[in-house]
């Protein structure tokens, strides 16, 4: 009986040792990974295992990363029994190589790469033209490491793929974009950044047309200009093409860099009096195309004179050029009263003057222009410093005799006017 008696209370020690160790905390850890496997320098990677409480009780855990045998990273964690959690640990490394890392008896290993000579190539191009963008990456450690290689524009991914670099060696890595948008870009390759610079397309505008005579005589060949302005910032050709009335007449190609400005030479000639269209691009001026005629001498183109009795204004024009006197009232200078044409070496009387006083102006020139009562070809315009009395009685009256060509400093005083003072007459 005794013998039974100390079985059983042998039974029952080891029962309650049993179940004391079937209540304590059992850890452990598993599916240790590293990732990315490869990263640049500066880069984070994260190394991430799973830790297990198999027992019947709530306990704590110290997980320990270690970095080629160095204790860097720790962290306590409370599970209960029968229970799993992650952990992980973030690492940047500022050194190139290849990492061994523990975490209890766990181990795995990442490369730390390093990235440099970044090309874009060429760096300023044209929209939709191809850019090629290079950097090489360097692997320093003795075994082989496979990076993800992004291309990224104004901070978007444009492109990525996998580049594998043998140990202790160097790999250069390539991309092609384009950009269809003129602008200023930023490029990102391998943690480098350069700079892109899309030009905006050539764009042609005219700035300037100008013909040199206008009007011109039929027949008479005059020169025109265009100035021509690249106002893009590609370089480009434009073909400027020269129409009259519509149909085009001259093409001239031009190349021009952007901003750049350039003047282009036509000529142009018709054998029909009237009024054409010049344009190029949109811009227009209108040449006059004149028959011009050589009036008689007499011909009045203006006659507002009232009849006085018997004075009278001579005029003789021993000039080389022909002539047209106008006579204005000196109370209204600049308002014609007539205008009287005069042919080179002939001589006009103007008859019955008016008692009054004039003021006299003449045009010297050739190749008349009826529609706008002008010279074609001026030599000046004149006004003579005196004015001209003209009275009447009974027994008297006045003449007064102009001679045009005689010589300075005999006739009576002139002086040149320009343009706009002189009275207009059409």
């Amino acid at each position: 009986m005794k013998r039974i008696c100390n079985l059983l209370i042998a039974l029952l020690v080891l029962s309650l040792a049993m179940g004391a160790v079937g209540c304590g905390a059992k850890f452990v850890l598993s599916s240790i990974d590293v990732s990315p496997e490869a990263c640049l320098t500066g880069d984070a990677v994260v190394v991430s295992a799973t830790l297990t409480n198999g027992g019947n009780a709530e306990g704590e855990y110290v997980a320990e990363l270690s970095v080629n045998g160095v204790t860097e990273q720790s962290e306590t964690l409370t599970l209960g029994p029968k229970s799993s959690q992650p952990l992980s640990f973030k690492l940047t490394k500022g050194e190139p190589g290849q990492y061994t890392v523990q975490l209890g008896e766990l181990t795995t290993s990442f490369t730390v790469l390093s990235a440099g000579n970044l090309k874009v190539s060429p760096s300023q191009v044209e929209v939709h033209q191809p850019v090629t963008v290079t950097a090489n990456l360097l692997n320093a450690a003795e075994t082989q490491a496979t990076y993800h290689c992004c291309l990224a524009c104004q901070g978007k991914e444009v492109e990525a793929k996998d580049i594998t670099v043998a140990g202790d060696s160097i790999e250069k890595v390539t991309f092609t974009l384009s950009q269809d948008t003129s602008g200023m870009y930023n490029i990102e390759l391998l943690g480098l950044s350069g700079s892109l610079k899309v030009l905006k397309p050539a764009e042609f505008k005219i700035v300037n047309l100008d013909i040199a005579t206008n009007p011109v005589k039929v027949g008479e060949r005059v020169p025109i200009t265009a100035t021509i302005k690249n106002v893009g910032e590609a370089t480009g050709s434009y073909d400027a093409s020269l129409l009259v009335d519509g149909a085009v007449l001259q093409t001239t190609k031009v190349t021009l860099a952007g901003g750049a400005t350039e003047t282009v030479s036509f000529s142009a000639s018709k054998d029909s009096p009237g009024n054409y269209s010049i344009g190029i691009d949109g811009q227009e001026v209108t040449l006059r195309v004149v028959q011009p005629v050589r009036p008689p001498t007499g011909t009045y183109f203006l006659n507002e004179l009232s009849r006085g009795e018997k004075s009278r204004l001579r005029l003789k024009n021993q000039k080389e050029l022909d002539i047209v006197v106008v006579m204005c009232s000196s109370q209204q200078p600049n308002t014609p009263l007539a205008a009287i044409y005069v042919r080179s070496s002939e001589s006009h009387t103007v008859m019955k003057v008016p008692e009054a006083t004039y003021v006299l102006y003449y045009i010297l020139g050739q190749d008349w222009d009826e529609e706008e009562k002008k010279f074609l070809e001026e030599v000046g315009h004149f006004r003579f410093s005196d004015e001209f009395r003209f009275s009447e009685s009974s027994s008297k009256y006045t003449i007064w005799t102009i001679t045009f060509g005689v010589v300075k400093g005999e006739g009576a005083p002139v002086r040149t006017v320009n343009e706009d003072e002189f009275p207009r007459l059409g």
